[in-house]
């Protein structure tokens, strides 16, 4: 089983990301292959905060946007 953290779902959603291309390189064949994955109520939370602070992130998802994000995961 995959373990996901925060760190991980920002870098897949914020394309200005420094490791956004090489984390969708790793995750997605991952995922593709129907590996496991878990992550916490505590991680999405952290999610959402992050990719929505405009202090954090060039380019802030909406609330709506990052909340669409997260019920995909």
């Amino acid at each position: 089983m995959i373990g996901i953290d925060t760190n991980i779902l920002v870098a897949l959603a914020v394309a200005e990301h420094e490791f956004h291309t090489r984390t969708h390189a790793i995750l997605d064949p991952m995922l593709a292959a129907g590996k496991p994955y878990a992550l916490t109520a505590d991680v999405v939370c952290e999610f959402l905060h992050a990719v929505t602070d405009a202090r954090r992130v060039v380019q802030p998802l909406s609330m709506a946007e990052a909340l669409v994000k997260a019920r995909a995961w």
